[in-house]
């Protein structure tokens, strides 16, 4: 197979059209998938990003739990286009956004530890990495999420989170949590991508008190696992 020369200018020009084209794609369907779902009407939340991650497509890490807590309500505060703006790091950030959706409320105790486990990540030079949950829709707890009156959500939460897997295909999963593990082991055995999944405790308490996580050589690991080739499904 011909090799592309990055150094040609037409070539490097086709390159960037095309990654452009498919980011607006996969824009369009990310804003058709977290329309308002529920009552009250949310948004799902598809992902966290830094803001270093100005380009989602790039990402090389996913840390992967269950499903958030933090709802992010469609209400005139907040409209759909705002905050597809923030998951993109446009304008308001990632991070903006979960802080107006805690309403002036103190990060929980798992969105801290899920912060170290991106900066022990970080400090191995992996910065391409993407929060995201094998559900991205928000219950107060994972058991709310078997009720009717979430069906739906859930439903489009498992959907989006399906996309993101097959679209971007990252090279590794960090999944943290029983619950979550199990879950995206069923997803992994329907779709084409199979990536490196390193399982760790939960992150949230009291689990994550009983059982703290080392960070540190969680990252070292996902920097080994990177340079390996990637699975293919059986």
């Amino acid at each position: 197979m011909p090799t592309i020369d990055l150094n040609d200018a037409d070539n490097a020009g086709w390159l960037e059209r095309v990654h452009s084209e498919r980011l607006l794609a996969f824009e369009n369907e990310i804003r058709r998938l977290t329309q308002p779902v529920g009552d009250p009407p949310q948004y799902p939340r598809p992902w966290h990003i830094s803001t270093k991650v100005r380009d989602p497509l790039n990402a090389t890490v996913f840390v992967v739990g269950y499903n958030q807590a933090t709802k992010f309500l469609a209400n005139p505060d907040l409209p759909h286009d705002p905050f597809i703006a923030g998951l993109f790091n446009r304008g308001p950030t990632c991070e903006e956004l979960y802080e107006k959706a805690r309403g002036g409320k103190p990060k929980s105790r798992a969105r801290h530890n899920i912060e170290k486990l991106v900066e022990a990540l970080a400090a191995e030079g992996i910065h391409q990495v993407f929060e995201t949950n094998v559900v991205c829709y928000s219950t107060g707890n994972a058991e709310e999420l078997r009720r009717p009156e979430h069906r739906e959500g859930r439903e489009r939460g498992e959907a989006l989170f399906r996309f993101l897997l097959t679209e971007i295909k990252p090279r590794v999963l960090v999944v943290h949590g029983k619950k979550a593990a199990k879950e995206l082991d069923t997803v992994l055995k329907t779709v084409e991508h199979q990536p490196h999944v390193e399982t760790i405790g939960s992150l949230a308490p009291p689990q994550a008190d009983k059982n703290p996580v080392d960070y540190a050589a969680v990252a070292r690991k996902v920097t080994r696992s990177l340079v390996r080739p990637p699975r293919t499904a059986p």
